[in-house]
Parts: C-alpha cells; sequence; structure tokens
C-alpha cells in the first residue's frame, strides 16, 4: 500500500502535535506551584534511578529535582518520601529532563500510611 507524502508529512505531525501536548514546554517554570513530590525510585519507581532522589510528578511524568531540598527531612520516616506522595511549594524551571529547584517548601503531611513500606534502618 502506498502513501503520499502529504498524507505521511499530516500523520507526522499530527502526532508530533500529540506528544508536545503530553509534556510539559522544556522551558517551564515555576513560581510558588504546589507540586507532587515524593522518592523517584522508592515511590515514582523512575527507570535507571538508584538511592532515594526526591523527584516531582509534572503532568503525569516524573522528574528529578536538583537544588535545595527540606534538610530537617527523614526519607524514611513514616511520612517520608520513601513512603507517600508529599505536596511541595516549588520554584525553578524545568530544563534537560529535571526540574532545577530555587525553593522547595514541603507541606504538612496528608494520609500518613499507618504501616509504612521502609524504616529508618532500611537503606537502599
Amino acid at each position: 500500500m502506498s502513501h503520499s507524502p502529504l498524507s505521511v508529512a499530516a500523520s507526522l505531525l499530527l502526532v508530533a502535535g500529540a506528544l508536545a501536548a503530553c509534556r510539559p514546554a522544556a522551558d517551564a517554570t515555576f513560581h510558588g506551584d504546589i507540586l507532587d513530590v515524593a522518592c523517584g525510585s522508592c515511590v515514582f519507581e523512575m527507570e535507571g534511578v538508584q538511592g532515594c532522589p526526591w523527584a516531582a510528578e509534572i503532568e503525569g511524568r516524573h522528574y528529578l529535582i536538583r537544588g535545595p531540598i527540606p534538610e530537617d527531612h527523614s526519607s524514611h520516616a513514616p511520612d517520608g518520601i520513601c513512603n507517600m506522595t508529599r505536596q511541595a511549594v516549588i520554584e525553578g524551571e524545568l530544563r534537560g529532563g529535571e526540574l532545577l529547584a530555587t525553593r522547595m517548601e514541603l507541606l504538612p503531611p496528608q494520609g500518613v500510611p499507618e504501616e509504612p513500606r521502609f524504616g529508618p534502618a532500611d537503606l537502599h
């Protein structure tokens, strides 16, 4: 079956438009936006991610966070990022597939699990 170059080009444009609509612009900026954050490995299960790095969910996709993170946070506490998704006020920009934060303020936890998946003694 033969396709005209015009129909192939139109199909490619439709696919490219649909893909672009599914992800935020490469230069997306955040000015006090509230985003869901959690461990990129333990909660978001990001492929190829090791350890317990902070990550944010933006429009259904997950991005590692670079920049200042809360210092007084225990990742493996019942309300820690390895056990639950939290919300944070974020300032920064999405660049190169990462969220480069200039400010990140963790909001009080909601719905802390009674039996967390990880405890303080768990190392991974």
